[in-house]
């Protein structure tokens, strides 16, 4: 079968053919797109291509078509799901508003498989337990949905900014007859400084990265408070007082014996929750999903769950 079409000889005519057809293959598409990426060097395009096809390894990096909206429930054995709320506004837009990672065909087989028109969205092992120290679950545990329109909006988002891009390639007299672009052509490529095409997953909206980032440059040893009070000090900038009264609430569940594996214990888990509430409020410099995250990390490795 052969790549592309006779009646389209030129390379971006034939993309913005199958960009404007909701039947074609978007992953076909995709890599139609990436031989036009290598042949002009466009690194910023090939990027966003690679995570749209193979899925985006880091979360913080997808474009903000690819953020969806969230529901939060508690499954009850007897009801099924009934709502969760979350009360501080920042923390429900942390819960709800989701980065999709997965690639393409990932989504439209997810798509492809729904039974009720919603998907369940994974929570971590570290917002679970984040949701179980600033919530009383019952011992019910967590699930997250979207609707399955959410999907068809991040494929129609990606056709739709091929199309256009196409577009603008042609506008700028680049068209790639016979699947090779000409020397000035390849010079035109500067006329597209106007639509960022070498920082184009930054023109479709980025996630801002956390102020923090996580170098595992200081081990946490089991059961070692040292070692977890210079991890929070040194990574994450948390306080000598608060980490003071974070020893006092370990001890304090340990003495009472409330501090069980695989949970974190009644006042480290009100810790954890006051140190959300400071990240949200501004006075502890990092974000929320840091905040709940590392934190809850940094723990797990420290009671060796």
């Amino acid at each position: 079968m052969a790549i592309f079409s006779k009646k389209n000889a030129s390379l971006i005519a034939e993309i913005q053919s199958l960009a404007a057809n909701n039947r074609s293959n978007l992953s076909d598409l995709l890599r139609k797109c990436l031989i036009v990426s290598k042949k002009l060097k466009l690194k910023g395009f090939e990027e966003w291509i690679y995570g749209e096809l193979e899925g985006y390894p880091d979360p913080a990096s997808v474009p903000t078509y690819r953020m969806v909206r969230c529901t939060m429930h508690l499954h009850n054995p007897v009801n099924g799901l009934i709502p969760l709320s979350i009360k501080d506004p920042k923390l429900e837009t942390y819960f709800t508003s989701v980065p999709i990672v997965q690639s393409l065909s990932s989504l439209e087989s997810l798509r492809d498989k729904h039974v009720d028109g919603y998907l369940t969205l994974p929570l971590s092992g570290k917002d679970i337990a984040l949701i179980k120290s600033l919530i009383n679950t019952h011992g019910m545990p967590p699930v997250r949905r979207a609707g399955v329109s959410n999907v068809d909006s991040i494929l129609d988002a990606v056709r739709n900014n091929i199309l256009k891009l196409a577009l603008d390639f042609e506008e700028a007299g680049i068209k790639g007859e016979n699947m090779s672009f000409t020397t000035e052509e390849k010079k035109q490529v500067t006329e597209l400084q106007n639509v960022s095409i070498e920082n184009f997953q930054g023109i479709l909206g980025p996630v801002t990265n956390s102020t923090v980032t996580q170098n595992n440059a200081i081990e946490i040893k089991k059961q070692d408070f040292e070692s977890l009070a210079a991890y929070l000090k040194t990574e994450l900038n948390v306080g000598y007082g608060d980490i003071s009264i974070l020893k006092t609430a370990i001890d304090a569940d340990q003495n009472e014996q409330k501090a069980v594996k695989g949970e974190f214990g009644p006042k480290v888990s009100e810790w954890i929750g006051t140190m959300v509430t400071k990240a949200a409020s501004g006075a502890w410099g990092v974000s929320i999903a840091t905040a709940g995250g590392f934190l809850a990390n940094a723990l797990t490795k420290f009671y060796g769950f």
